[in-house]
Protein backbone atom coordinates (compact mmCIF):
# COMPACT_ATOMS: atom_id res chain seq x y z
CA UNK A 1 0.00 0.00 0.00
CA UNK A 2 1.39 3.41 -0.98
CA UNK A 3 1.53 6.25 1.54
CA UNK A 4 -0.80 9.18 0.93
CA UNK A 5 2.11 11.63 0.83
CA UNK A 6 5.79 11.07 0.12
CA UNK A 7 8.22 13.38 1.90
CA UNK A 8 10.94 13.04 -0.76
CA UNK A 9 11.25 16.03 -3.10
CA UNK A 10 12.15 15.10 -6.68
CA UNK A 11 14.27 17.56 -8.62
CA UNK A 12 13.06 18.25 -12.16
CA UNK A 13 14.73 20.30 -14.85
CA UNK A 14 13.29 21.61 -18.07
CA UNK A 15 14.69 21.42 -21.55
CA UNK A 16 16.09 17.91 -21.85
CA UNK A 17 13.02 15.67 -22.06
CA UNK A 18 10.02 15.99 -24.32
CA UNK A 19 6.81 17.46 -22.93
CA UNK A 20 5.19 14.02 -23.08
CA UNK A 21 8.04 12.43 -21.11
CA UNK A 22 7.89 15.20 -18.52
CA UNK A 23 4.11 14.79 -18.17
CA UNK A 24 4.47 11.02 -17.73
CA UNK A 25 7.02 11.48 -14.98
CA UNK A 26 4.94 14.08 -13.16
CA UNK A 27 1.83 11.90 -13.50
CA UNK A 28 3.81 9.06 -11.92
CA UNK A 29 4.81 11.36 -9.04
CA UNK A 30 1.17 12.28 -8.63
CA UNK A 31 0.11 8.61 -8.62
CA UNK A 32 2.59 7.67 -5.87
CA UNK A 33 1.75 10.62 -3.64
CA UNK A 34 4.62 13.05 -4.20
CA UNK A 35 3.54 16.42 -2.80
CA UNK A 36 6.53 18.69 -3.63
CA UNK A 37 8.74 19.19 -6.69
CA UNK A 38 11.92 21.25 -6.91
CA UNK A 39 12.02 22.98 -10.31
CA UNK A 40 15.48 23.61 -11.75
CA UNK A 41 16.82 25.08 -14.95
CA UNK A 42 18.55 22.75 -17.34
CA UNK A 43 22.25 23.13 -17.98
CA UNK A 44 22.74 23.30 -21.71
CA UNK A 45 25.13 20.91 -23.42
CA UNK A 46 28.60 22.41 -23.65
CA UNK A 47 28.73 25.06 -26.35
CA UNK A 48 24.98 24.97 -27.07
CA UNK A 49 23.15 28.01 -25.78
CA UNK A 50 20.64 28.00 -28.64
CA UNK A 51 17.61 27.02 -26.53
CA UNK A 52 18.06 28.24 -22.96
CA UNK A 53 15.56 26.73 -20.54
CA UNK A 54 14.74 28.28 -17.19
CA UNK A 55 13.00 26.99 -14.08
CA UNK A 56 10.32 29.64 -14.51
CA UNK A 57 9.12 27.79 -17.63
CA UNK A 58 8.92 24.51 -15.72
CA UNK A 59 6.98 26.11 -12.86
CA UNK A 60 4.53 27.67 -15.31
CA UNK A 61 4.12 24.39 -17.21
CA UNK A 62 3.45 22.37 -14.06
CA UNK A 63 0.98 24.94 -12.76
CA UNK A 64 -0.86 24.88 -16.07
CA UNK A 65 -0.80 21.11 -16.58
CA UNK A 66 -1.22 20.08 -12.91
CA UNK A 67 -2.96 23.00 -11.17
CA UNK A 68 -2.68 22.90 -7.38
CA UNK A 69 -1.43 19.31 -7.44
CA UNK A 70 2.06 20.01 -6.08
CA UNK A 71 3.96 22.42 -3.90
CA UNK A 72 6.56 23.82 -6.31
CA UNK A 73 9.93 25.13 -5.17
CA UNK A 74 12.81 26.82 -6.98
CA UNK A 75 16.50 27.18 -6.18
CA UNK A 76 18.99 30.01 -6.28
CA UNK A 77 22.74 30.13 -6.63
CA UNK A 78 24.58 31.82 -3.77
CA UNK A 79 26.65 33.62 -6.42
CA UNK A 80 25.83 35.02 -9.86
CA UNK A 81 25.11 32.12 -12.21
CA UNK A 82 28.02 31.50 -14.55
CA UNK A 83 26.15 32.27 -17.78
CA UNK A 84 24.18 35.26 -16.47
CA UNK A 85 24.91 38.47 -18.35
CA UNK A 86 24.95 40.41 -15.06
CA UNK A 87 24.04 40.18 -11.41
CA UNK A 88 20.90 42.21 -12.13
CA UNK A 89 19.89 39.80 -14.92
CA UNK A 90 20.53 36.83 -12.63
CA UNK A 91 18.39 38.38 -9.89
CA UNK A 92 15.64 39.13 -12.41
CA UNK A 93 15.51 35.44 -13.41
CA UNK A 94 15.28 34.44 -9.75
CA UNK A 95 12.47 36.91 -9.08
CA UNK A 96 10.58 35.68 -12.17
CA UNK A 97 10.69 32.04 -11.12
CA UNK A 98 9.67 32.85 -7.54
CA UNK A 99 6.77 34.94 -8.83
CA UNK A 100 5.72 32.10 -11.18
Amino acid sequence: MLPTKISAVPHLSIGVSSDATLDQLVEYYQDIGVARILCLRCDQPSGDASKPAYAQGLVERLQQRFPRQFELAVAAHPEVYTDASSAIDDLAHFVAKVNA
